[in-house]
């Protein structure tokens, strides 16, 4: 990895964290019967804070139709329930159910335990730190602002030419 560039070297991370939480996403889904995102709107709902799609979207930085979907298989099995708001007819608000309640009182947390004990082994600061980087990252990642090219979009980027050469092989 030391003959890429140090951008290059990010994205390899960033995939492999990528990789990293899909797995453990899968896993859920298949030990727990939810996945990552579900589990996570899951407990917004229940904490009642954000129970419309477009808040807990906001929170959960996932798109409201995400969450829409998100709502409706959750919904579907029994764990929340729908209904329109009272103040605002067009609004749509979640509340978990007695089911709901009982799945995350057994649910395992969005991290797997063995990263939560290794943060855990660093001080406070450290922990503060990391947490800084990787927003910092989230936010070096947004979308382009306007007149910046996509990167995959444009012929001139290191990373089509690349892919150009490796398909060409």
């Amino acid at each position: 990895m030391k003959d890429l560039a140090v951008d290059e070297q990010i994205v390899v991370v960033l995939r492999r964290i990528t990789q990293a939480i899909d797995l453990w996403s899968r896993e859920l889904q298949r030990n727990f019967g939810l996945t990552s995102p579900q589990l996570a709107v899951l407990r917004e709902v229940a904490a009642g804070v954000h129970v419309t799609p477009t808040s807990l979207g906001e929170i959960l930085h996932l798109s409201q139709p995400t969450v829409t979907g998100i709502l409706q298989r959750l919904s579907e099995a029994g764990y929340v329930a729908r209904e329109r708001s009272d103040s605002d007819r067009r609004s749509i608000v979640a509340h978990v159910t007695e089911e709901g309640a009982a799945i995350l009182s057994k649910a395992p947390p969005l991290l797997r335990d063995q990263f939560r004990e290794r943060l855990a082994e660093f001080p406070e600061y450290r922990q503060t730190e990391l947490l800084s980087s990787l927003q910092l990252v989230a936010d070096m990642l947004q979308a382009p602002t306007d007149g910046e090219q996509v990167p995959f979009l444009d012929p001139s980027s290191p990373t089509k030419r690349r892919s150009k050469r490796a398909s060409s092989s």
